[in-house]
């Protein structure tokens, strides 16, 4: 048996025990291997003067190094301790195998339950990556639900203790709870078919051992008026929803999207209220509805909220602003911006009380509506805009943060110089509540590269207010935090959807974010293929 630590003169981590002679012998005659699994085992990059000593080629060997780097990338393999794809308490190494698992030595995950080979060197020498969609060995099978496309729109993720509840739309129309649990893995309940848009992925909103209340539309659909709404009582996870009823609404008008929000403070022993904003033609309303848990059953209240109005098509992202004792949302802040398609490119910012229904425009206070007793909706053309109406170009809105107790939100576009395209520039502007103004100068993520049809990458804040996105440069997609990259892949990523916690918790969540990973195609909002949800962890 031969020590690795001995003839490196580098000691290696984790629980790798002494490497076999025969072993060792194969991969000198393989340079590019034997880089592949000296870089693995010491888990950084290895001095060109050992590889050189081991593989008795260095010219060989250098250009092997930039193969094995794309082809990690490409593969988008976890290395080290970096438990963005694996379930938060697995153990991360490389591991001299048993010849009857087929690989001399292989990248494990393994828990007090499980093990999973993510990658390793098989015994005929060849490199194989186990993340495929039906590899039960693969991680990516651990923390990826297949056939899942996501949208931000409509809410981001909720998470409680070990489990975080989602939706995504798969690519025949299954309207999909989605849940990835630490313990047991993902799961994906259908609970109906909508048309094959993912605008129709629906809006969910949990309420932890109570149950869960998910709402969808059929967008784009100038005779389809319906909010439609389904309940299941229990504890909250996706299978509360096999077989329950799906229940239908008239809005009044061509309905697109459902954003829920649960209303705490309405709450009884058996029934949750909940306000799901939706857009109907060109203004944004609010339905109320209750459901009955023990019954998973859901009515509505008399009437429809009305909230704003504007004169081209124009898109409602909410986040809380502030929140109970107990952490519960009792106010959200409203960021609303135009389609990238049209003239007009103005952001306004609204509050909202969800206790008693007043709502106001946070640049002009004075302008208010309370969407309780109003019967029309608030006119845009009252708004006064945080950030005005570009001279030139276009810009797409992306999320709000806003600091709970305090002054400064945060406002997150895209800002194109012209049309749409890959030169456009996430960029974040710092809106002070109390003024009534931006304030400093506005950070920047750089440009999204590469657009899928019309749509960027991604980018959106984090419970933490930090700016997680995506970029793409040369082919190579990059998911960072604030600049700090978490995972790079050859393949396409689409929709940034950050975790955020339903009531206050202790601890973190075992994923940061959900995204879509593009293993096929996206051709169009209409037409995609092979998009996997994804759920990711960034490292320490």
């Amino acid at each position: 048996m031969t020590d690795l630590s001995v003839v490196t003169g580098m000691a290696y981590v984790g629980d790798l025990p002494a490497v076999p002679d025969a072993m060792l012998a194969s991969l000198l005659r393989n340079p590019t291997q034997a880089r592949a699994v000296l870089e693995a085992l010491f888990q950084t990059n290895v001095p060109e003067i050992v590889v050189a000593e081991l593989a008795k080629n260095p010219t060989l060997v250098a250009g092997a190094a930039a193969a094995i780097a794309a082809q990690l990338a490409a593969a988008d393999v976890i290395i080290g301790t970096d438990k963005r794809v694996i379930p938060a308490e697995a153990k991360v190494g490389w591991y001299v195998m048993p010849e009857s698992s087929g690989y001399m030595i292989a990248l494990q995950a393994i828990t007090k339950r499980d093990a999973w080979i993510l990658a390793g060197i098989t015994l005929d020498g060849s490199w194989k990556f186990r993340g495929d969609a039906g590899d039960t060995s693969g991680s990516l099978s651990r923390m990826k639900i297949p056939d899942a496309i996501p949208e931000w729109w409509v809410g981001l993720p909720q998470w409680h203790l070990d489990t975080i509840y989602a939706t995504a739309l798969g690519s025949k129309g299954e309207v999909l709870a989605a849940d990835f649990n630490a313990r047991t893995g993902p799961m994906a309940v259908q609970v109906a078919t909508a048309p094959v848009d993912d605008h129709n992925v629906p809006g969910r909103a949990t309420v932890p051992g109570r149950g869960t209340f998910l709402a969808y539309t059929h967008h784009g659909l100038e005779g389809d008026s319906q909010l439609r709404v389904v309940v299941g009582g229990g504890s909250g996870r996706a299978d509360c929803l096999t077989g329950k009823t799906v229940s239908s609404f008239n809005m009044g008008g061509a309905a697109s999207y459902a954003a829920p929000w649960n209303l705490a403070h309405a709450r009884t022993a058996t029934t949750d209220t909940f306000w799901t904003l939706v857009r109907v033609a060109l203004k944004w309303c609010i339905r109320e509805n209750v459901a009955d848990w023990p019954t998973s059953t859901v009515t509505a209240t008399a009437g429809i909220k009305q909230l704003v109005e504007f004169p081209d098509q124009a898109y409602l992202h909410a986040s809380v602003a502030a929140v109970d004792a107990f952490g519960n949302p009792t106010k959200l802040g409203i960021i609303a911006g135009f389609n990238p398609a049209v003239t007009r490119s103005a952001v306004y910012v609204l509050e909202l009380d969800l206790k008693t229904g007043k709502m106001h425009d946070k640049k002009n206070p004075d302008v208010t509506q309370d969407i309780n007793s109003a019967t029309e909706p608030l006119k845009s053309s009252a708004l006064t805009a945080v950030l005005p109406d570009k001279a030139s170009g276009t810009r797409r809105v992306l999320g709000l943060y806003c600091d709970n107790g305090g002054k400064l939100w945060k406002l997150l576009t895209v800002e194109y110089a012209g049309a749409v395209g890959p030169d456009g520039i996430i960029t974040e502007y710092t809106f002070d509540v109390d003024a009534m103004q931006l304030v400093g100068n506005p950070r920047t993520f750089g440009a999204t590269g590469r657009h899928f049809e019309r749509y960027p990458g991604g980018a959106q804040f984090d419970r933490n207010g930090k700016v997680w996105h995506i970029n793409e440069s040369g082919n190579i997609y990059t998911l960072s935090q604030e600049g700090v990259s978490v995972r790079k892949s050859s393949k396409g990523m689409l929709r940034v959807l950050t975790v955020t916690p339903i009531v206050k918790q202790t601890g973190e969540p075992f994923a940061d974010v959900l995204t879509g990973d593009i293993n096929g195609s996206y051709t169009d909002y209409r037409a995609w293929s092979d998009v996997n949800l994804l759920a990711i962890k960034k490292g320490a």
